[in-house]
């Protein structure tokens, strides 16, 4: 297990800072996006 994260790390190391932190925020959103989607749908149940 160690190996395989190791190894991970070190691609995620190899793309630049910024498409990381681009990816993160992408992330992020669509979290929360489906968070407020699943309050919406409770709202409407409810």
């Amino acid at each position: 297990m160690s190996l395989v994260n190791s190894h991970g790390r070190a691609k995620n190391h190899s793309f630049k800072p910024r498409a990381c932190s681009v990816h993160s925020q992408v992330v992020i959103v669509l979290l929360t996006t489906m968070l407020e989607q699943q309050r919406g749908y409770q709202s409407i149940s409810s």
